[in-house]
């Protein structure tokens, strides 16, 4: 099959064409995910502020994408559905030769974007406190005292070199952390917080985990929008072809309303019955009758 693909000529480009191509994108079967990438190319040269003004491309997407009306869902799925469109056109090269059937496998076959990882380095007075509680200056002051003998000779504690005082792997942290449990922690004594303290902490951590829940429940609801997204184009669209049957249903039921009632119907039914038919004529007969009962439908 040969595959319909657009060069775009970022000077040809136009939000009518773009509503245009998207319209025969959705009734094209096999060939919709290179359809849909072809539209993410214009949509990536309408993008260009000389093109479309700073402001208007989230309108532009709606007006051009099919949303029947002006709210912020219909506002916020037409852009997410222009950022798929767009993420398929820059990564053709790693879906285009396993010729996926839908634009959600396409986008599976796309690596989401590597992080660079960031670089751990973390105090060893702070890891600690932030592992085991307290204050840092508690553990520093340690390095300060009578043990520091002690402390500097423990497995991973940073002694020397340029990351001195520093620990710089997860690895080299927890090797460092367990040593100093196993040494010191059995001697630490700290005083249990008094009650306002104690509300106040437990305010703070409510709180926190209130954020952290918000926050997750903002990342899966986006992460489901942006995976269905292509079922929803492919639901909306079923969900206009049954609307236009039922239309079409209903007009035809009211032109055989209008044109003879149940009543008349059942009489010329009854005439054309085959055993009411003349010998010669009954085949003719069986014929009428059967074309008529398929009218059955409609009272």
């Amino acid at each position: 099959m040969t595959k319909l693909r657009v060069v775009v000529n970022a000077a040809d480009v136009t939000w009518d064409k773009v509503r245009e191509r998207h319209e025969r994108a959705l009734q094209m079967g096999e060939q919709t995910v290179e359809a849909f990438a072809d539209i993410g190319e214009m949509l990536i040269a309408l993008k260009n502020p000389k093109v479309t003004p700073h402001g208007e491309f989230q309108q532009r997407c709606l007006e051009a994408l099919g949303k029947k009306d002006n709210g912020i869902i219909s506002l916020n799925a037409a852009t997410q559905m222009a950022r798929l469109y767009m993420r398929v056109a820059n990564n053709r090269a790693a879906w285009e030769q396993w010729h996926p059937a839908s634009l959600n496998e396409a986008l599976k076959l796309i690596s989401p974007p590597r992080k660079k990882p960031k670089a751990f380095r973390v105090g060893w007075a702070a890891y600690l406190a932030d592992r085991l509680g307290g204050d840092q200056r508690e553990y520093s002051a340690i390095a300060n005292g009578k043990r520091k003998n002690e402390l500097v000779v423990l497995a991973g504690f940073p002694a020397h070199g340029e990351n001195k005082g520093f620990l710089t792997s997860a690895e080299q942290a927890k090797t460092f952390g367990d040593a100093y449990v196993r040494h010191f922690a059995p001697e630490i004594e700290r005083p249990p917080l008094d009650p306002k303290a104690g509300r106040t902490v437990q305010r703070a951590i409510d709180a926190e985990t209130s954020k952290i829940y918000r926050e997750l429940n903002a990342f899966v609801a986006g992460k489901v929008h942006e995976e269905t997204a292509a079922q929803r184009v492919e639901m909306n669209k079923r969900i206009e072809e049954a609307d236009d049957t039922v239309r079409s249903y209903n007009v035809a039921i009211k032109k055989i309303n209008d044109f003879m009632t149940l009543d008349e119907y059942r009489l010329v039914l009854n005439c054309l019955h085959p055993d009411r038919a003349p010998e010669n004529r009954r085949a003719r007969f069986a014929e009428a009758f059967a074309v008529m009962k398929r009218l059955d439908k409609y009272f």
